[in-house]
């Protein structure tokens, strides 16, 4: 079965995470307490644009490895909710093993191939 073949109602049920999730409150404010503590703490380049748009940024967290892999996270969220700044949590264990974490916005579903490929060149440009 593919999505094409799902009414309407059922596609919304699938994609309604917050309704299969009732406590998914809990959750979000975790991610703001846990993100907000690992963003005071970290070495970090935050909010690095690589466009003009105001959803088209990077946050740069560095370990302290001078030659660090790299490991990019963008956010889901459907285009609905959150952003960058809200997942910044999800770096602080990569960091500890020794990973650059990249956290981008990519400004929307239409751009986001093009925003995307413009993040990878903006984030490979500032390690160099």
């Amino acid at each position: 079965m593919s999505p094409s073949d799902l009414d309407r109602a059922t596609l919304d049920a699938n994609y309604n995470l917050r309704a299969a999730v009732p406590e998914h409150p809990a959750y979000f404010a975790r991610y703001e307490v846990e993100s907000g503590a690992f963003r005071q703490r970290a070495q970090s380049r935050l909010d690095l644009a690589y466009g003009d748009g105001p959803g088209q940024g990077i946050d740069l967290f560095l370990p302290q490895d001078p030659a660090p892999p790299l490991l990019v996270f963008i956010h889901g969220g459907y285009w609905q909710r959150f952003g960058r700044k809200d997942f910044s949590f999800v770096a602080a264990p990569l960091v500890a093993a020794g990973a650059d974490k990249s956290i981008g916005d990519s400004g929307g579903v239409t751009p986001l191939m093009h925003a995307q490929r413009r993040g990878y060149a903006a984030m490979v440009e500032l390690l160099k």
